[in-house]
């Protein structure tokens, strides 16, 4: 942007006001500041890729594009904050924002693992490094995963499975004894979710409280009643290919009955608009610009 003109201090000798904000994979400043780069490059440079997958194998690359993702989330908070900020301040802001860095603030607890302890994170499935049982587990039909670590939900979920015998079992009655003991519990709990379908262990673990779902593939997950409940999905009417399905909006608003969702503008469907209405340029000077093929 700086070589058109447009960076944000450019910007900011015309309107000190502005918020300007920059999402790249390594940000405005450090040596990697010109390379190229794209989703996969930062799960992998920022460590999580390394320990995402099943024990020996490969690394695995997150589904979901949490490169992107992250980056342009992070983004919209920095956006918000800079305009809290500058309704108080009467100053704009530059929103820096660089993929790796949110890649690397994603790691949390297990960062903090590896500085408190020197531990480097290792591929553990679906379960989980310091929670047992949190895992998926096949069933008779499919697979389910469950986290029942608490002694609460452990307590449940041994009654639901008739092993209640397990929460009393000095092995297994404390969160450190179940974590000593996982590949022991995990071989019981392996074995007796073969006993029983998916839905069937659902609805036991619905009347008697233990967190579970089951794993969806995409055309369950937007077919699911809760899904449903909530407007996650929605119809589009486009100009262009008429009515089209899409997800929603996850950020519901109380005094927001209902969202407007506008359809996907064609490429420069609206730059005449812009120019016209945003910019007050006539209609001569818009004829100029498209004849210079500058629009």
């Amino acid at each position: 942007m700086e070589k058109l003109g447009l960076g944000y201090g450019d910007l900011k000798k015309i309107n000190p006001q502005i918020v300007w904000a920059s999402v790249t994979g390594y940000g405005q400043t450090g040596p990697y500041r010109e390379r190229p780069s794209y989703d996969i490059i930062v799960q992998a440079m920022g460590g999580a890729m390394s320990y995402t997958g099943e024990p020996g194998q490969p690394p695995v690359r997150c589904g979901i594009p949490i490169g992107d993702l992250g980056g342009a989330v992070y983004a919209v908070i920095g956006i918000l904050s800079a305009l809290v900020s500058r309704s108080m301040t009467g100053e704009g802001r530059m929103v820096d924002i660089s993929m790796l860095d949110v890649q690397i603030a994603l790691h949390t607890y297990r960062a903090k693992y590896y500085f408190e302890a020197g531990e480097v994170p290792q591929p553990v499935g679906t379960a989980h490094v310091s929670n047992v049982p949190l895992r998926a587990y096949r069933t008779k039909d499919s697979a389910l995963v469950i986290e029942a670590y608490i002694d609460h939900f452990f307590r449940n979920l041994c009654k639901n499975m008739d092993l209640e015998h397990l929460a009393d079992d000095p092995r297994f009655s404390t969160r450190p004894n179940r974590l000593k003991n996982r590949q022991e519990l995990d071989r019981i709990l392996e074995d007796a979710f073969q006993k029983k379908t998916t839905d069937e262990w659902l609805e036991l673990f619905v009347k008697l409280e233990v967190p579970a779902g089951p794993i969806n593939t995409v055309d369950k997950a937007v077919a699911d009643p809760q899904v449903l409940s909530r407007n996650m999905v929605v119809e589009i009417d486009s100009p262009h290919v008429g009515k089209t399905k899409d997800v929603g909006s996850p950020v519901k608003v109380s005094g927001v009955d209902q969202v407007r969702y506008l359809y996907p503008p064609a490429l420069g469907e609206h730059t005449e608009q812009i120019l016209r209405d945003l910019l007050g340029y006539s209609a001569d000077k818009i004829a100029g610009l498209k004849k210079q093929k500058v629009v």
